[in-house]
């Protein structure tokens, strides 16, 4: 699955000064989907985003209303070849990272180094915790003095969130900050 986010910038793309033919079809495509745009917050930015599936592309819209609201509509009709090519420009575009590839080689490199770790400790905690369980003992000694205890730490139980949402949601919505996007960065 991939998903392209076309992000036109607040003001732009609502301004009545927008008569490009491309402009057009896209607004008419807006309307062949039911959205109404004199309800889109002109100053806030939309995003159009589409995604490839094996079953096909969807497109989706995503903005703030001018009652403050955030929406998201889905685009069941098909954008023209002039909308795509419309929306390319908003499209994130490639920069060359030539420059900092030796700091990327080195990013990738020492995440394949934490995760091969992280198993190795996993690996090596187990391996210690099954040589104290079968002695039955929670304390190692090395030359008589305590090395290694073993601690049970109370963790919480776990909390069924979709449950509370069905039967409370109207708490659940109180205290469930509005969705975002987390920035990450990963290797193609």
């Amino acid at each position: 699955m991939a998903t392209t986010k076309h992000t036109i910038p607040g003001g732009y793309n609502f301004a009545p000064d927008l008569t490009t033919g491309q402009a057009v079809a896209f607004f008419a495509w807006l309307g062949d989907n039911q959205i109404n745009p004199t309800v889109i917050d002109p100053a806030k930015d939309v995003v159009v985003t589409s995604t490839k599936t094996t079953k096909g592309v969807t497109w989706a819209l995503t903005a703030a209303t001018v009652h403050g609201d955030a929406g998201t509509w889905p685009l069941l009709q098909l954008p023209t070849i002039a909308v795509v090519d419309w929306l390319k420009q908003f499209a994130p575009k490639p920069v060359d990272v030539a420059e900092i590839k030796p700091v990327l080689d080195k990013l990738r490199d020492a995440r394949r180094r934490e995760s091969e770790a992280k198993a190795e400790a996993e690996e090596l905690r187990a391996e210690a915790m099954a040589y104290l369980t079968t002695r039955g003992s929670l304390v190692g000694t090395i030359d008589g003095a305590a090395f290694v205890h073993v601690k049970q730490v109370p963790q919480p139980g776990k909390f069924n969130r979709k449950g509370f949402e069905a039967e409370y949601p109207e708490i659940a919505e109180r205290f469930t900050g509005n969705d975002y996007d987390q920035n990450r960065l990963e290797f193609l």
